[in-house]
Order: C-alpha cells, then sequence, then structure tokens
C-alpha cells in the first residue's frame, strides 16, 4: 500500500469559504513521508482560515491545489519500514504541517506519535498544533521567564491559551489570565492566579503595567490593547498572526512566534506527552463536526465569526 487514492478538501486560490472544494488526490509513501495515515479525525484553527483567505499569502498566488489541516489522529496503515516504538494499526496524533483535510495523508515517522494513554480522540485530534505552539511560545527562547515574574496570557480560554495557562504550571510565576467573563470558571480551573474580563476596562486597569511577559493567544489578536495594557514598562509582548505598532508601546518590545527548525515535534511532542502524564493537558471541545465539505466551510465561518465556544474538531464519525 505505497500508493493511495483519497479524497481531500482545499482550494486552489485563495478568497472565501466558496473556494474549498473536494478532490481526489494520490497519496504517496516516500523516503521522507515513509508513514501512511488514515485520518479519522483532524482539528480546525485560525490559521486554516488565514491560509484560505490569502490573509497569509504576502500577495503570492497560489499556484496548486492547498489542503489544510495540520493536526490529525488516526490509524497507521502503511509504513515504508519499521520504526521503533510505532506499527500498523495503531491510533496515533499525526503533524503533517498541512494535508490533515483528506481521507490519508503521508508524513514523516518523526512526526507521528502513538496517542498517550487516558486522551480521548477527539482530544487527540485537536492536541498537537495548538499544545506544540504553546509550548514553543514559553520554551522557544522567546523570552527567559524568571521565578516570582508575573506572565499574562490574554485569549486564555483558547486553544494556544487553555494551553499556555497550563504549561505555566512547570514555571515559579503568577498567572493573569485574560478572557470573556463566561469562561471565568474555566480559566480559573486552568491554573490562573487572576481572571480578567478583557471586555471590563476597569478590571483591565487595575493590572494594568503587572506582567513581565504577555503572550497574546487571542484569535488574530484581537486582545493587542489589552495585552499592551497589561505588559509593564520594558515587558516583552508575543504575538501569534500579528505584532502591534510600535508606536503604541515604544518600551514593550515585541516578538513574533515564529518556529524554526530546531523547534521539532520531536521535541515538543516528548514534552508535552510528559506534562501530560504528569498533570493532565485538557482543552474545551466545542463542536465536533462532520469530516466533509460542508463540516469544513461551517467550521470556517465558525472561526471567522468567532463563535466557536472551544476548539472544532472535524470527525468521521459525526459524518
Amino acid at each position: 500500500m505505497n500508493n493511495i487514492e483519497a479524497k481531500a478538501i482545499g482550494f486552489d486560490h485563495y478568497g472565501g469559504l466558496d473556494v474549498l472544494e473536494e478532490r481526489n488526490i494520490l497519496v504517496e509513501i516516500s523516503s521522507l513521508h515513509d508513514v501512511i495515515v488514515k485520518i479519522e479525525r483532524a482539528g480546525v484553527n485560525p490559521v486554516d482560515t488565514m491560509f484560505r483567505s490569502g490573509g497569509m499569502s504576502g500577495g503570492r498566488p497560489l499556484d496548486h491545489f492547498w489542503i489544510p489541516g495540520s493536526e490529525v489522529q488516526g490509524e497507521i496503515v502503511a509504513m515504508r519500514e519499521p520504526v521503533a516504538g510505532l506499527a500498523i494499526g495503531d491510533k496515533v496524533i499525526g503533524k503533517p504541517g498541512r494535508g490533515g483535510y483528506a481521507e490519508y495523508v503521508a508524513l514523516s515517522h518523526q512526526n507521528v506519535f502513538k496517542i498517550p494513554e487516558g486522551m480521548s480522540l477527539d482530544e487527540a485530534a485537536g492536541f498537537s498544533g495548538t499544545a506544540s505552539t504553546a509550548y514553543w511560545g514559553l520554551h522557544g527562547g522567546f523570552y527567559n521567564i524568571q521565578p516570582g515574574q508575573t506572565i499574562a496570557v490574554v485569549g486564555a480560554s483558547g486553544s494556544v491559551g487553555s494551553y499556555a495557562v497550563q504549561l505555566l504550571k512547570d514555571f515559579d510565576v503568577r498567572i493573569i489570565a485574560a478572557a470573556s467573563a463566561k469562561n471565568r470558571d474555566y480559566v480559573l480551573s486552568l491554573g490562573a492566579d487572576i481572571f480578567i474580563d478583557y471586555t471590563d476596562q476597569a478590571q483591565v486597569n487595575e493590572y494594568a503595567g503587572q506582567a513581565d511577559f504577555v503572550m497574546d493567544a487571542s484569535l488574530f489578536n484581537k486582545g493587542e490593547k489589552t495585552a499592551l495594557t497589561l505588559a509593564k514598562e520594558n515587558a516583552t509582548y508575543m504575538g501569534m498572526t500579528t505584532l502591534p505598532d510600535p508606536s503604541l508601546r515604544p518600551d514593550v518590545e515585541r516578538v513574533f512566534l515564529s518556529r524554526t527548525a530546531e523547534m521539532t515535534n520531536a521535541i515538543a511532542m516528548p514534552a508535552l506527552f510528559n506534562f501530560y502524564r504528569k498533570h493532565g493537558l485538557t482543552i474545551k471541545t466545542g463542536y465536533v463536526l462532520p469530516f466533509t465539505l460542508d463540516g469544513v466551510k461551517e467550521a470556517h465561518q465558525m472561526i471567522e465569526e468567532n463563535r466557536q465556544p472551544g476548539k472544532i474538531i472535524l470527525s468521521r464519525e459525526a459524518e
């Protein structure tokens, strides 16, 4: 089973939901992509909608069929050669980078991981992309967190933000978490010391200038104003989609969370699994949608309209 015909959902030009379409593709095993996974579930992330809309194109046209989907859960169905710790039939988490909106995907065995004991399949589908983003935000060398500091996470109820709050348990710090009021109990249950309703300016002002490091994990950086308000003088602000205009807080260092070649899944995923076994890691699953063209469109629309209450998962079982 070295070559498999599969259905995939993607686009060949940028635009609205109508550019999404289903096509037949050929999934091929190779020396670089030596494992084929039959995809059962896929996580949907804001970056998927940004790629589709052209928001990350840099003005360059798309010259091929682009299949989104950077995190999947599925079953190994083919391997080019034996790999220690993996076997055909294993239920796994896959980190393909892209190509996850499909029936099958070929990827390197270095980006395939057996699901930890106790983790549900829905959790597994939405775990790898956002959890690894939060991990590298804290462990990627962008800021050297010191004991006793105050760390603020804006967008703390979202996928990346909620993981960041939990991962901060490994640091002896005070955690300020900003999200909408309806998510207060959820965010505090993750381990935040202080909760702020980012729509309540009085609350935001109460903690103005207290954070040494601010991770802006809000959807499309909509919490930028709150994040900058919480930052103390000469603090560091981390953005994940855009960075604020320097004139808004010229004293604040701005860093963009970008992955380098050294930030491999082979490092992040085992570390996250160890944390999961030690502390547990949870994320709010908002919707499980059918793994169909209509399901993908609905997921993208929900993200763009900011009406998803948690992680969105595409599932074959929901078809």
